[in-house]
């Protein structure tokens, strides 16, 4: 039995197995492959041209922060700094003396017109000292008769210039002085008896009312005051 072979076309078969791949197979991984490319490309240069401007940067930052200006400006602003604390702790200080000079009371001459007049002439006054520091005004009184003394320290405890007073016992004594003169109607001599008197002394310490703690005003709303008027 004769067989039968078929002829086969190696060529036909070549062309026909090539026509079956697309284009785009191949254009797509090309396209691809340029626009990463070029991705790259532009983040390469955009780094190294923002390295570039960042290390100026720096650079010029550097040399300001060193430049002996700005350290003269720096030594400048920390000696203002000191000088502006020292002020502020003188300033204080100035605050806190004229307050304390302005709560010290002042002894006036009205005081002393209120005094002799509530003591009036059953009370000899004498030995006055005053304390500007503290206020205190002390004084000896001395009255023939003990029912003079507590009248005359209420009326001082009842007015406003005072805040307190204080009195200690009375000292007794006794002194003599020059009675009246007398005529012998028959001689016609003048003699002056010696007529003891007895006498009672305190010693009285008055306190004055201090005022409320205050600054003095300023020169500019003095002379402000003074223009207006």
């Amino acid at each position: 039995m004769a067989g039968y072979k078929k002829d086969i076309n190696l060529l036909d078969a070549m062309a026909q197995k090539t026509a079956r791949v697309s284009p785009l197979a191949v254009a797509v991984p090309v396209v691809v492959f340029l626009v990463l490319g070029v991705f790259i490309a532009l983040g390469v240069t955009w780094y190294t041209s923002t390295t570039t401007l960042l290390s100026a940067e720096r650079t010029s930052l550097q040399q300001y922060l060193e430049s002996a200006r700005l350290n003269e400006a720096q030594n400048k602003a920390e000696e203002l700094k000191a000088q502006a604390i020292e002020m502020q702790g003188l300033a204080g200080m100035v605050k806190d003396t004229l307050y304390s000079l302005s709560s010290y009371p002042d002894l006036y001459e009205e005081h002393f017109d209120f005094i002799f007049e509530l003591a009036g002439d059953n009370i000899e006054l004498a030995d006055y000292r005053y304390d500007r520091r503290t206020g205190v005004l002390s004084f000896s009184a001395t009255s023939p008769s003990v029912r003079h003394i507590p009248y005359f320290v209420q009326g001082l405890r009842e007015s406003n210039y005072f805040s307190d007073i204080q009195y200690q016992g009375y000292v007794k004594g006794v002194r003599t002085e020059d009675g009246e003169p007398v005529i012998n109607a028959t001689t016609d001599v003048t003699t002056i008896p010696t007529i003891e008197v007895t006498e009672y002394r305190y010693e009285i310490t008055c306190k004055l009312t201090g005022p409320a703690p205050a600054l003095p005003p300023l020169e500019t709303d003095e002379v402000q005051e003074g223009g207006e008027g």
